[in-house]
């Protein structure tokens, strides 16, 4: 009797550590799930900042770039419009040294090719026909 209280207690025993050393294999598989699944998020989270750093230098670029075609725009623009305002000012002149010298059919031809351009820079310096 005393012998099957002792195996009794020794197969309680090793069942008990048995089922103990079940519980930690278990909590450590838990634990390794759980630390896979930081991971994946931090990775994830590192992705996101990369891809947002990306745009943002893609945005960055391409927003200096329309700036630049902006500003050539502009400038050629601008370089039409002195030329515009180069060629009335000759007319002009032309039409206003015609009519000094009393040719006043070529003046009125002359300020009339002006007309065309319809500049206000022509218009404040139009001679009266």
């Amino acid at each position: 009797m005393k012998r099957d209280c002792e195996l009794q207690a020794q197969v309680t025993q090793e069942r008990r550590l048995r089922e103990e050393a079940e519980g930690r294999a278990i909590a450590e598989i838990g634990e390794k799930i759980e630390a896979e699944r930081r991971e994946k998020e931090a990775l994830g989270r590192v992705k996101a900042e990369k891809r947002g750093k990306r745009f943002a230098i893609a945005a960055g670029i391409l927003g200096v770039f329309a700036l630049g075609l902006g500003s050539l725009v502009q400038l050629r623009q601008s370089e039409v419009k002195q030329q515009q305002f180069l060629t009335v000012g000759a007319m002009i002149g032309k039409a206003e040294q015609l009519l000094e010298t009393h040719n006043e059919l070529e003046a009125l031809e002359a300020s009339s090719l002006g007309l065309k351009f319809d500049s206000p820079f022509y218009a404040a310096r139009a001679l009266p026909l």
